[in-house]
């Protein structure tokens, strides 16, 4: 025989013993089939083993075949809690989160599953890009609206001496609503209880401010607690977040006005404009903060506030410092006609500010005043003719001919 005809027998009778081996392993199904509930020819336990063990191996192939696999799980309904029980323990955190999804879609069948679904929310690190937990809180959301007794142990896990795991806990019930009956305070706590602590962890104390600032003003006894906070990057957090609460922020936004730190004054004045007229004896007073970088701010806040805050920047023209009377000639400026009472003093200090930006700043007011500021056209000729500036002459002469009438 030659070796042609040797090799194409060799290859017959491989293929024979191949569709042999495969007619007997559906046979060795169909008769597991006859005595346990199977999906697409498998057993639970088979799928269980694809699962783990994943014939691809390890990559982005395994990690497909695994979402297939907790698909499939999701077919033997109660049958499955154990597979995925054991499963939501595993050390990969990809598992888990399939597990977690697969119970979080099985409804009141899957309720057995509840206590490990507990465990994720507890010892999940948080793992990236897949964090395990958060999919775990999502699947009891889901057995929860289902009918399954969810919350309570949620309840307890608000207690958790591990600010962690009580946030997720929080997080959870946040996301299942009203339905939940859990009063917002208690939903509150963990993150004011972590907000408390200065030795917690940072990122925990900076999602606190973040989620009281969210929750509005039933939050403002915790974040102003916390203004005396030794971080200034949680007490700026923490300002920032006060400025969308509207009137009720006003005490709170008040006090940060004495922060030891300047930015965090600043920060304070620009949130404090928001409130409006209220706001004005704050902002009036900081007009005299010991930081120039503060106080010249203070201008610009009040002019947020329009036209109720002419009279505190009039005020800020006698200024000791320039550059917060610079600053108000700007601001009492972009106000415009309704700032006209001011236009003598700023005349005033086109003439004899000891500080020549000041003069220049107030000299082009008048301009942008117009005819408002016909009263000053004999200061600005003298400016125009006699001013040793050759800056101060140029903008007072193009003052002459914006105001006109003369």
């Amino acid at each position: 025989m030659g070796t042609v005809k040797r090799l194409g027998v060799v290859i017959a009778v491989f293929g024979l013993l191949a569709i042999a081996s495969f007619v007997a392993l559906n046979r060795v199904r169909s008769g597991a089939c006859e005595h346990t509930p199977c999906y697409e020819g498998r057993t639970l336990a088979e799928w269980e083993r694809r699962l783990l063990h994943p014939a691809s191996g390890t990559g982005s192939r395994a990690g497909r075949e695994q979402v297939e696999v907790v698909k499939a799980l999701g077919h033997f309904g109660a049958d499955a809690v154990p597979v995925l029980i054991r499963a939501l323990h595993d050390r990969d955190p990809l598992i888990r989160m399939l597990a977690a999804e697969t119970a979080g879609q099985a409804g009141r069948p899957a309720a057995a599953v509840v206590p490990a679904l507990l465990d994720v929310l507890k010892e999940d690190k948080g793992d990236k890009p897949v964090a395990s937990w958060h999919f775990a809180g999502q699947a009891l959301e889901r057995l929860g609206a289902s009918g399954v007794e969810v919350v309570p142990p949620l309840v307890e896990m608000l207690k958790d001496p591990n600010p962690l795991v009580a946030q997720r806990a929080a997080r959870v019930l946040a996301q299942m609503g009203a339905s939940t009956g859990v009063a917002q305070s208690d939903l509150l706590e963990p993150y004011a209880r972590v907000l408390r602590d200065p030795t917690a962890d940072p990122g925990l104390r900076e999602e606190a401010v973040i989620v009281l600032g969210q929750s509005g003003p039933v939050a403002l006894p915790s974040l102003t607690q916390a203004l005396d906070d030794p971080s200034v990057h949680i007490r700026s957090l923490i300002v920032e977040q006060l400025g969308p609460m509207g009137p009720a922020a006003l005490p709170a936004l008040t006090r940060a006005m004495a922060d030891p730190d300047p930015f965090i004054r600043t920060q304070a004045g620009y949130r404090l404009a928001r409130q409006g007229p209220n706001a004005l004896p704050a902002l009036t007073a900081a007009l005299a903060d010991p930081s120039n970088e503060v106080a010249s701010s203070i201008p610009a806040d009040l002019r947020e506030i329009g036209p109720p805050a002419v009279p505190s920047l009039i005020g800020a023209l006698r200024n000791s410092r320039p550059a917060v009377r610079k600053e108000a000639i700007y601001a009492l400026t972009e106000l415009g006609a309704v700032a006209k009472d001011a236009v003598p003093i700023i005349a005033d200090l086109a003439l004899h500010d000891t500080s020549l930006p000041v003069r220049h700043t107030a000299v082009s007011a008048l301009a942008r005043f117009g005819p408002a500021a016909a009263g000053s056209r004999g200061d600005l000729q003298e400016l125009a003719t006699t001013d040793p500036d050759p800056v101060v002459r140029q903008l007072a002469t193009d003052a002459l001919r914006r105001i006109g009438g003369g």
